[in-house]
């Protein structure tokens, strides 16, 4: 945890001194988790390795290309939403009262959409395979 702390310190220093601002926080805590990430599949695969399993791939752990497609035209669509309906600069613009202005919503519930169609797509291809504990009934 020591030298992910300090990966944060050293990282967010450049990006301060860039003139990002608080942001740059928020740009070092991303550098901090993907230095987390890479350790841990170093970790993983060393771990495999030694355990001698020759059924873990790290292929096997992505996820299926049917949620990556959805995630994709999901992510340009809300791109599109927040740009052909102003809703950042409306957001700006008009502060609280920007929650009740008809392009914000529009823009909020075009989101809300894609991000339940994630899940549902999520769960259709690979989340109905989980190994869930399953309650018992009282007696």
């Amino acid at each position: 945890m020591v030298v992910f702390s300090i990966t944060y310190i050293i990282s967010a220093i450049p990006f301060y001194r860039l003139g990002l601002g608080d942001p740059s926080l928020v740009y070092a805590n991303i550098v901090n988790l993907c230095a987390r990430i890479f350790y841990c599949l170093i970790f993983v695969d060393a771990y495999f390795k030694k355990a001698a399993s020759a059924h873990f791939r790290f292929y096997k752990v992505l996820p299926p290309w049917e949620l990556w497609v959805t995630s994709l035209t999901s992510a340009a669509v809300i791109h599109v939403s927040e740009r052909r309906l102003n809703a950042n600069e409306l957001a700006l613009q008009l502060g609280r009262r920007a929650l009740m202005n008809v392009s914000v919503l529009l823009h909020v519930a075009i989101g809300s959409s894609l991000a339940i169609l994630c899940i549902l797509t999520w769960w259709i291809s690979s989340g109905r395979y989980l190994n869930l504990p399953l309650r018992r009934k009282a007696e």
